[in-house]
């Protein structure tokens, strides 16, 4: 058996890794040093090596590299049998990921497989008298809650974003990689591969500023008011979230969030929009903010360089009747 360590489960896909990585990486090394154990990377996958290999390169730790013919695509049946039957031989001590659809979709499971705790939507970790207290937002982002686990082993579901600023530079030195022959296939699922949508004709990932729409703004009649809103500005778009898009009111190639798109425009206003941890982490790269809410102690709030509090049915005819007066 290995020394206690620190695992990450990388996540990729046919462009390579994904940038939530990143966020892992930040996170698992905190929580290695706090501990004085290493850490390493877990990548799955028909043909891994090559992934396994950037990320040993870029972050300049070890990785296993796990080639199982049945993972030409993302399987979770495939992903938490392997990932058991190396963990159990392991006995890390905490097992990251991302907390993206892939990441939710395994994490829980793979946690009741090792007999684990599972914390997901970590945003932070502090240290208090040598235990990891993992912070997450709870109640749609207004209260934080500080997590601690009771078990020998934790699974950690990691908020992409919450830890880009702590990633160091390229190291010199790239990890090692070993890749682990696996042949267990799915016996209960058959998954059919992922189909990514059309993108949306303003490009949320190139727009100045964006416009985001939120389950307060109250029904779907009232996006004309932030159509209108978004269209002062050269270079906008309109975007949504998780809510607003489950509902049909939006695309989801419009939503910002952890199961959305990732932006970081220049301006970024949201309307109705609550705060939610997973919502935040898909625009915690924007530049100025702007908060448009009813509740004052709404937690959009907390990341909002203006806040107004008031009906954006009130507020924006407003606003854009002051816009024509001084055009």
């Amino acid at each position: 058996m290995r020394p206690r360590s620190v695992v990450i489960v990388a996540e990729h896909d046919q462009r390579g890794l994904c940038a939530v990585n990143q966020d892992v990486v930040a996170c698992a090394r905190g929580l290695a040093a706090s501990l004085s154990v290493p850490v390493s990377a877990v990548v799955l996958g028909d043909r891994p090596e090559p992934a396994a290999r950037e990320m040993a390169q870029i972050f300049g730790i070890d990785v296993t590299a796990v080639e199982n013919p049945f993972l030409k695509g993302y399987c979770a049946e495939v992903y938490l049998q392997e990932l058991h039957a190396l963990l159990v031989e392991w006995a890390p001590a905490f097992v990251l990921t991302g907390h993206t659809g892939t990441g939710c979709d395994f994490a829980p499971g793979l946690a009741v497989g090792l007999d684990a705790a599972c914390i997901t939507a970590v945003e932070d970790v502090a240290y208090r008298q040598g235990q990891a207290l993992f912070f997450r937002g709870i109640a749609g982002g207004k209260l934080i809650a500080g997590v601690g686990a009771s078990t020998p082993t934790a699974v950690i579901t990691v908020l992409p974003g919450a830890f880009r600023e702590k990633v160091t530079p390229e190291p010199a030195m790239a990890g090692e990689v070993t890749v682990r022959k696996g042949s267990i296939g799915p016996r209960h699922t058959l998954a059919l591969g992922i189909q990514r949508g059309e993108e949306a004709a303003s490009n949320l990932a190139e727009a100045r500023v964006i416009v985001s729409a939120g389950n307060g703004i109250g029904n779907p009649e009232n996006l004309i008011l932030v159509e209108r809103l978004a269209a002062l500005f050269g270079g906008s778009a309109v975007a949504g979230s998780r809510p607003v898009c489950d509902q049909g009111w939006l695309p989801y190639n419009r939503q910002v969030g952890v199961t959305g798109k990732v932006v970081a425009p220049d301006v970024y206003i949201a309307c109705g929009i609550s705060g939610a941890s997973q919502h935040v982490a898909g625009m915690a790269g924007s530049g100025l903010v702007v908060a448009i809410n009813t509740d004052p102690h709404a937690a959009i709030f907390r990341e909002a360089d203006i806040g107004i509090v008031e009906d954006l049915t009130t507020f924006i005819p407003v606003l854009l009747e002051m816009f024509n007066d001084l055009k």
